[in-house]
């Protein structure tokens, strides 16, 4: 997607920000300000780890890993 520009808009009492076309949109986000004041949304996505579906699944590592995995062999 190429860069865009868009212009803050006061709608009743909360100041909003278009959405340029072709951008997915989620149904909620958390919102980050940086040190240089930028503000980054993130797509909230469901945690596995919430979801009653998975309530009864050990989610933990039973397996062996054998072999060089990183850089532990120079």
């Amino acid at each position: 997607m190429k860069k865009q520009t868009v212009k803050t808009q006061m709608v009743n009492d909360e100041m909003m920000l278009p959405i340029p076309d072709g951008v997915t949109i989620a149904d909620n986000y958390s919102v980050r300000v940086t040190a240089n004041n930028q503000l980054i949304f993130t797509p909230q996505q469901p945690s596995v780890f919430e979801d009653p579906k998975y309530a009864n699944t050990d989610f933990a590592q039973t397996e062996l890993i054998k072999g060089t995995i990183g850089r532990e062999s120079f």
